[in-house]
């Protein structure tokens, strides 16, 4: 395996979106269910991604396109065009950091890229019967970095291709593919106009020359015939004002070096600059405007991605950005076209939308799970909004948000916090889907099981979820460490799922209900235990051993009042609730005025289990309630499983559709009401059905998801070799310790990345399946399978038979994936 992409030919591009979409709903990996299809009133919204990994590679085009984008800023071009770059190459854990700035690709692979792209967004546009005016997208060129390089011929020949694709023979060669498919499918399209880019951004190294800058522009506008925008740094407010912002908001760990300062362009200059490039755009009769703003340099100290230097951009690019705008628009009294892109998410992008600010593309928020599907919520904001622009930037709005940005707890270190979802063990080949709030508790309460439940209106059926393994929902609903809320998905989009709170409502909503079917269970004859001393352990394991079908008694001593808890401070009546419901459940609380019974009187009375509770040290509340069943467990065997509470199942578009939506209407901090639980409920995002979050956060959509038949889970990880850079995000958002692009079966593409990579998988040659997999104690081995018509093992072989099921599967369900080779 290695970081170079190797794209499909176009006509295989086209007819394996087409294949999968008839076979499995969705197209790219996007589910037709989160495919954004409201109108669009006054034609292309000028919203969509921004130049970088997402405007690469042609299906990229296509899965921002179904979610509602309609601008593309396409990936920097520029002279050097063989770079070898270090991977990973993106951090984006919560404000975002890179390391590459420009295409991996050559110049003609991607005027290819962005040709395909063109082709394929019309082709689907028509497929899609999205005709009337809403599926009309842009393309906005940026290329890099100097005017040397910007002027040499092969970045000449570029734009011009760009500029009137018919120069180019692929131009043809892919209008008669287009129409050849077209046709067969009952499509009626004519060859997409080779006008592919009318208008472009310039994009300029940190610390370039003002005059080289002005130049690069003049050339575009009076050589080029260009449309231009010119992007600009966050620098532009100086030094003091940034370190300030960084210093005051917590991300004061961040560094800019001093030398950006000194040799970055400076507001007055660039007001300069700009007033004459205005002038010279307006002598041209052509359109001059800036892009705010290019990312910021910093010095790399997190020694996540490699060299010296990285690129931060994200939630505190946002404040900086925005503030440049409204410096810059107050300069020219809101006659200046803007583009945006600094830090834009569904928080604050109707609110640059309604200052006149346009185009408006967005990256870092792509790159958290929810991937492309999170445009949709974007676009559906600004819709809300008249859709023309104005003739001139509202300056008093615009600055109005800049002074409210620095305000905002939104720029706050402390509004994403620090914390990785996180589950402590190494990410299985298969089976990955595993609820990570679950996984981090220490009694691994179901707590999407209930949570939905809860969504659903059925609160009783919820607090019996919750008692099958939590004797104690009052307590803990009110005190718990949250261990699972450290844990909760969502974390990554707005806040953790309040699911303290929701087991506190569950108990004293659902409660009554409850109680109104609960049995004490059955004794189990010749069965007795009794237990010694108060505490969360030792009420807690009186509770499973009289689930277990013990007659139960606990004993207290002398000092002791029935509801008092050794080390915490809970107030009575919470406590007395739990321990009331213990009651009913069959066990006896026995005061002891003379002093505790010995273990010999007890055993005397043919009492076999007897355990002291008061030789337990109290570890922590939920941690006793976990040690308690551990040792129940261990001495009294597993409980016999109960009926299953009753429980709906998930829609799976509902929950597809999800995963797309941030709310930042929630107050983190505020206690949960009665009326607002079902709508908290429903923020959860059903990880104990789906995960996916390496599939939604790969901008390539290297990552697959795969049905496969007989597995505990619903899908399989298989990891696309040839659309892989290796940019490290999937590893990043992946709740175990693993990298799927490492450690899921990756499909290669060619011999030789199977022969230079250690990853389990596999490559297809021919009738032959050439196999790497994990023997007995980890050993890597290598075999050659001939495959049968449906991809069956006709071979001998020690293989994991998930392999085989693997290639079965996508013989049957998903051959569009085999890049043609079946």
């Amino acid at each position: 395996m290695s970081d170079r992409m190797f794209p499909l030919s176009f006509e295989d591009l086209i007819n394996a979106a087409l294949e999968e979409y008839k076979n499995s709903a969705s197209l790219v990996g996007i589910p037709r269910a989160a495919f954004f299809t409201d109108d669009f009133p006054s034609g292309p919204l000028p919203l969509g991604p921004a130049a970088g990994p997402h405007t690469q590679m042609a299906p990229n085009f296509l899965a921002a396109y179904l979610s509602g984008a309609r601008f593309f800023e396409l990936k920097t071009v520029q002279i050097l065009d063989e770079l070898e770059l270090e991977k990973p190459c993106i951090d984006a854990r919560d404000e975002c950091y890179n390391v590459e700035w420009s295409s991996e690709f050559t110049l003609d692979q991607a005027f290819d890229e962005y040709l395909k792209a063109w082709f394929l967004l019309h082709f689907f546009k028509e497929f899609l019967g999205w005709t009337d005016g809403g599926g009309d997208f842009i393309f906005n060129m940026s290329v890099g970095y100097d005017l040397e390089g910007i002027s040499s011929p092969r970045v000449d020949q570029f734009i011009e291709r760009m500029k009137d694709a018919r120069i180019d023979p692929r131009y043809e060669a892919y209008g008669a593919i287009l129409k050849k498919i077209a046709r067969r499918e009952g499509i009626d399209l004519e060859i997409p106009s080779p006008h592919m880019g009318s208008q472009i951004s310039i994009s300029t190294m940190h610390g370039c020359p003002p005059d080289e800058i002005e130049k690069i522009c003049s050339y575009m506008l009076e050589m080029k015939k260009l449309n231009t925008y010119v992007k600009l740094n966050p620098t532009l407010l100086g030094e003091d004002f940034i370190n300030n912002f960084l210093n005051e908001s917590g991300f004061d760990y961040v560094q800019v070096p001093r030398e950006a300062f000194e040799k970055d362009l400076v507001f007055d200059d660039a007001v300069s600059m700009i007033t004459r490039l205005k002038d010279l755009a307006q002598k041209e009769k052509r359109f001059f405007g800036i892009k705010l703003t290019n990312t910021l340099g910093v010095l790399n100290k997190l020694d996540q991605l490699p060299g010296e230097e990285m690129y931060l951009s994200g939630r505190p690019l946002y404040p900086l950005s925005i503030n440049v705008a409204a410096g810059l628009a107050q300069a020219f009294e809101g006659d200046l076209a803007i583009s945006f892109s600094g830090g834009l998410s569904d928080y604050n992008i109707a609110d640059v939308w309604e200052t006149g600010i346009r185009p408006l593309t967005v990256c870092t928020e792509l790159l958290k799970p929810g991937g492309y599907m999170r445009m949709s919520q974007m676009v559906e904001s600004c819709l809300e909004h008249p859709a023309s622009p104005p003739e001139r930037i509202d300056v008093a709005k615009l600055t109005l948000l800049a002074e409210e940005s620095l305000k905002s707890v939104y720029k706050e270190k402390k509004w994403r916090g620090k914390e990785k979802v996180q589950i402590s063990r190494p990410l299985p080949l298969f089976n990955c889907v595993v609820p990570p709030c679950q996984e981090a508790c220490p009694i691994e309460q179901d707590a999407p099981r209930y949570i939905k439940l809860m969504g659903e209106g059925n609160y009783a059926g919820a607090l019996r979820v919750i008692y099958e393994k939590n004797p104690l929902p009052g307590i803990t609903g009110h005190y718990c460490s949250r261990r699972c809320e450290k844990n909760c998905t969502r974390r990554d989009y707005e806040a953790p799922v309040k699911i303290r709170e929701l087991k506190k409502q569950a108990r004293e909503q659902g409660f009554d209900d409850f109680m109104a079917a609960h049995k004490a269970p059955e004794l189990r004859a010749g069965k007795r235990a009794a237990l010694l001393g108060q505490g969360l352990f030792t009420l807690s394991a009186a509770y499973f051993l009289a689930q277990r079908g013990y007659e139960t008694a606990l004993y207290l001593r002398p000092d002791e009042e029935e509801y008092s808890l050794p080390g915490y401070k809970f107030p009575g009546e919470i406590v007395k609730g739990d321990v009331d419901f213990i009651k009913t459940c069959g066990v006896k609380i026995i005061p002891c005025p003379e002093g505790l019974p010995s273990e010999e009187s007890l055993k005397e009375e043919g009492i076999a289990l007897i355990i002291d509770g008061n030789n337990h040290p109290k570890i922590g509340l939920i941690e006793d309630i976990a040690a308690a069943a551990k040792q129940i467990d261990a001495l009294a065997g597993e409980i016999p499983p109960a009926p299953p509470a009753p429980f709906a199942g998930e829609d799976r578009e509902e929950v597809e559709r999800k995963k797309g939506r941030v709310n930042f209407e929630i107050d983190p901090k505020a206690k949960l009401t009665a009326e607002g639980t079902q709508k908290e409920a429903l923020r959860c995002l059903d990880c104990h059905y789906e995960c996916n979050k390496c599939i939604d956060v790969c901008p390539n959509r290297a990552n697959r998801a795969i049905e496969v038949a007989g597995e505990k889970n619903r899908t399989q990880i298989l990891h696309l070799d040839a659309l892989c850079n290796e940019c490290g995000n999937c590893g990043t958002f992946c709740p175990w310790e693993g990298n799927p692009y490492l450690d899921k079966i990756t499909l290669f593409s060619s011999a030789e990345e199977f022969a230079n990579s250690q990853n389990r998988g596999f490559y297809l040659e021919g009738e032959t399946l050439k196999l790497r997999f994990s023997g007995e104690g980890g050993e890597i081995k290598e075999t050659a399978i001939t495959l049968g018509n449906r991809g069956d093992f006709m071979d001998k072989n020690d293989a994991p038979k998930e392999y085989e099921k693997m290639v079965k599967t996508l013989f049957e369900k998903y051959a569009y994936l085999l890049g043609g080779k079946k």
